[in-house]
């Protein structure tokens, strides 16, 4: 956010004041440390030097992680362009911990810098080196050391000796930081207003010598950063060669494992499938066994039920044989009485006796009546011989004879064996 404050007039006492430790933290001061920055850009475009490769810049006026929630001062200053910036990052890195990256991460601490600094106490203006600038301040020790000539001359403007700089250098290798330049009180700075411009630009134009043999570029590698570099570069290239590799052989055991796990999914989808087929199979073996068990079950029971009807008709037929031996005689007998026998049924009448004297009547000799003999079989009739049978409870049955019993004919008739009378017995 800009306030459009183009033409610098000077600070007050109230710009001052914004920094005071009370408010460092405090957000309600946003907006007047927003206008301090303006109006401290506004004097840094019109008193520093331009030089390619190089930006201006500043700090935050937000309580930030980039100041730690602390906005103790405001800055403006000329830095590295981002590509340079980017350039050094990695050996930057390497050479602070990572502690120190989290709890100081300003840019402006990690190179060197030509600008400005305005805090509760007053108005700083010069080169500021930070402890971790560490490319910035090797190139400036070994360049030293290398062109002592060159040295003299950056700092004859400002009447230095190089050893005095040289000291400094060493002894702020302990300190945060290592500056050069002029520092006024608040009060001065108020009472020359607008006028300050032309002394900013006065002694930042006799530290633009010192900026440029300080600040290390490829084309004065007297750090040999270049060559740290390079071995960063190669390090970072064997690395993603090595992490490559690593990807390759991570994804080529992935890619067995998957096979291997797709290769055990169809082991147990075949395992499974045999098993549900063997299941199958006992299923059905069972069923036709069970099947096969109930059938023979039933031809057994058939069977015995059968062999008890037969039991039963054999025991039928044995009554019935017997019930026929029984009334056999006594038919024989019937057939064989006088026919004028009287009849059991008919009632004798009862007539009176008259009491007559009995005769004696000579007794005459009476020739004996021949006893009736016993009927033979026709001459048809002989063993083995197929008849049918005219009477009885066994009458329209065909049998074959068996035997010959006198008056009577055994016939079998299936497996029964039945006593018949000649006469009741039709030859076939």
């Amino acid at each position: 956010m800009s306030l459009l404050i183009s033409a610098f007039e000077g600070f007050s006492d109230q710009d001052f004041e914004t920094y005071a430790s009370a408010r460092w933290s405090n957000n309600r001061y946003n907006l007047p440390r927003m206008k301090v920055k303006e109006r401290l850009t506004a004097l840094a475009r019109a008193a520093l030097p331009t030089l390619e490769g190089w930006s201006l810049d500043a700090s935050s006026e937000i309580p930030d992680v980039w100041n730690g929630r602390s906005v103790q001062d405001q800055w403006v200053y000329l830095i590295r362009d981002a590509s340079a910036r980017a350039r050094l990052e990695p050996l930057l890195n390497q050479k602070q911990s990572l502690m120190a990256q989290v709890q100081d991460p300003a840019q402006h601490h990690q190179h060197l810098i030509l600008g400005l600094r305005l805090d509760v106490e007053g108005l700083a203006f010069g080169l500021w080196l930070h402890a971790h600038a560490a490319v910035d301040r090797a190139h400036v020790l070994a360049r030293a050391a290398a062109e002592p000539e060159g040295l003299a001359a950056a700092l004859a403007p400002l009447e230095m000796a190089p050893s005095a700089l040289l000291a400094r250098l060493r002894v702020a290798a302990m300190e945060p930081w290592l500056f050069v330049g002029e520092r006024l009180p608040r009060d001065e700075v108020e009472a020359l207003g607008g006028d300050i411009e032309a002394r900013v630009a006065a002694q930042l134009e006799a530290l633009s010598g010192l900026w440029r043999f300080a600040a290390w570029d490829e084309a004065h590698d007297h750090g040999a950063a270049l060559a740290q570099l390079s071995a960063l570069e190669a390090a970072r290239a064997a690395r993603a060669v090595t992490l490559a590799q690593q990807q390759e052989v991570a994804e080529a055991e992935r890619a067995q494992r998957q096979e291997e796990a797709i290769a055990r999914a169809q082991m147990r989808q075949d395992d499974e499938a045999l098993w549900r087929e063997r299941r199958r199979k006992h299923r059905a073996e069972r069923r036709a066994a069970e099947k096969a068990a109930a059938e023979a079950a039933e031809q057994a029971k058939a069977e015995a039920q059968a062999k008890a009807a037969a039991r039963a008709a054999e025991r039928a037929a044995s009554a019935l044989v017997e019930a026929a031996e029984i009334t056999a005689p006594t038919e024989s007998m019937t057939s064989d009485a006088a026919p004028d026998a009287p009849s059991a049924d008919k009632p004798k009448a009862d007539k009176p006796k008259a009491d007559k004297p009995k005769a004696d009547k000579p007794k005459a000799d009476k020739p004996k009546a021949d006893k009736p003999k016993a009927d033979k079989p026709s001459a048809g009739l002989k063993l083995g011989a197929r008849v049918c049978l005219e009477r009885g409870l066994l009458a329209g049955k065909e049998g074959e004879i068996s035997a010959l019993n006198g008056a009577y004919i055994k016939v079998r008739v299936g497996p029964l064996e039945v006593n018949v009378k000649a006469e009741d017995l039709r030859l076939l």
